[in-house]
C-alpha cells in the first residue's frame, strides 16, 4: 500500500506556527491591558482617596492649593490612562482578529489534507478491490485450464 503524502504539509505547519505567534501576541496584548487596568484603578482609587481628605481641621490655603493641585494631577493621569487603555483594547481586539485568522488559514489547509487523503484512501481501496478482482480471474481461469487439460 502507498503512503498518503501531502505536499502543502510545510505550508501546513508553518500557519500552525503563526496561529501560535498569533495567540502568543494575543496573551502580550491581554497582560498590557491588564496591566493599564490595574493603573487606572489604582489612579482612582487615589483620586478618590484625595477627593476625600480635607485639607484640615483649620482652613490652610497652601494646603488646600497642594491638594487641589494634586486632585487635577489625578484627573490628568486618569484621563491618560483612561486613553491608554482604550489604546490597549483596541490592540487586544486587533490581536484577536488575527489570531481568527490565522486558525482560519490553518483550518482550510487541514481540510484539504483531510478531502486529499479520503480520496487517496478511495483510490486505494479501488486499486486492492482491482487487483483482488484480477488474483480472482487468473485462479480462476487457472482452475478452468486445468479441469479442461484433463
Amino acid at each position: 500500500m502507498a503512503r498518503f503524502v501531502f505536499r502543502l504539509q510545510p505550508v501546513l505547519e508553518i500557519r500552525g506556527l503563526k496561529e501560535e505567534l498569533a495567540h502568543q501576541s494575543l496573551a502580550d496584548a491581554l497582560a498590557r491591558r491588564q496591566a493599564c487596568a490595574d493603573r487606572l484603578a489604582d489612579t482612582r482609587r487615589r483620586l478618590g482617596e484625595a477627593l476625600e481628605l480635607d485639607a484640615g481641621g483649620g482652613f490652610d490655603l497652601a494646603a488646600g492649593l497642594y491638594l487641589d493641585c494634586y486632585r487635577e494631577c489625578l484627573k490628568k493621569h486618569s484621563r491618560e490612562q483612561a486613553r491608554a487603555l482604550a489604546r490597549c483594547e483596541k490592540e487586544v481586539e486587533t490581536r484577536r482578529a488575527q489570531v481568527v485568522e490565522a486558525r482560519r488559514a490553518r483550518v482550510v489547509l487541514e481540510r484539504l489534507k483531510e478531502k486529499r487523503y479520503q480520496a487517496f484512501r478511495a483510490h486505494e481501496v479501488a486499486r486492492e478491490i482491482k487487483e483482488l478482482d484480477e488474483l480472482g480471474t487468473r485462479a480462476f481461469q487457472l482452475c478452468n485450464s486445468k479441469k479442461g487439460g484433463e
